[in-house]
């Protein structure tokens, strides 16, 4: 999904459902990445091994559909393109060669991403700060280049929250969230990455400025984050708290 315009909406008294889970007033929620590991790159052809990539993972629509494909790990860290996978689910066809082209010590993420999406000028009134979900702007997994900016949002559990959590693979790469008024809120920012047993998930080169953080519940942090097993790089320009 790219280039969703969400702005100048107005949400009040939002109620959360009782169970955990629930609550996000805008939710960007990419799936899960289908594939994390090698490849093989020559120019702009990425080559997966036999059974990398399966029916059971990817519908026959889906190969109609763009690919987000990242290095996370090793020789060309960070770079993203963009592909179509190929009938014979080996094969993807880059839009453009990688300038560091990944090597054996490199490992790709590919997924379905939201990307290049504004979250901007929103205000967002919570009618319950509960349970842990309750959150006016969440960014959940597989979200590169998106930009939360300007909003304000009053009375949540979370303020702003973004999470690469367990699943084959999800990532938060080099979203902006900045000039936004988190008031009220139990935390005013919520940045958690967590993985298990063969998963992996990474949040690197999000940056977090001129953000408000007002009228908190002092018994809980401002900004928290939680960084469970796994790489984690942040940018934090100045906050007023």
């Amino acid at each position: 999904v790219k280039h969703l315009y969400v702005s100048r909406n107005v949400a009040t008294n939002h109620v959360s459902q009782p169970w955990s889970n629930s609550g996000e007033c805008v939710l960007l929620e990419g799936p899960y990445g289908f594939y994390n590991g090698p490849v093989v790159i020559s120019g702009t052809t990425l080559q997966l091994g036999s059974g990398a990539i399966t029916n059971a993972n990817i519908t026959t629509y889906q190969l109609r559909a763009p690919l987000t494909i990242v290095v996370r790990d090793g020789t060309g860290f960070g770079q993203i393109r963009h592909g179509l996978l190929e009938s014979n689910l080996t094969t993807i066809t880059l839009d453009a060669p990688f300038t560091v082209s990944p090597d054996a010590s490199s490992s790709v993420v590919i997924a379905f991403s939201f990307e290049e999406n504004i979250l901007a000028d929103n205000a967002l009134y919570s009618g319950t700060p509960y349970p842990e979900a309750n959150t006016g702007i969440e960014i959940y997994a597989e979200a590169v280049n998106n930009l939360v900016l300007g909003n304000k949002v009053y009375g949540y559990q979370n303020g702003y929250s973004d999470w690469a959590y367990p699943g084959t693979s999800q990532i938060a790469y080099f979203n902006e969230i900045a000039s936004n008024l988190f008031s009220g809120d139990l935390r005013g920012i919520a940045t958690v990455i967590s993985t298990g047993t063969g998963c992996a998930g990474q949040l690197v080169g999000n940056s977090y400025r001129e953000n408000t953080i007002a009228d908190m519940n002092l018994s809980l942090p401002m900004w928290y984050v939680d960084h469970r097993y796994e790489g984690f790089s942040v940018q934090i320009g100045r906050a007023h708290v």
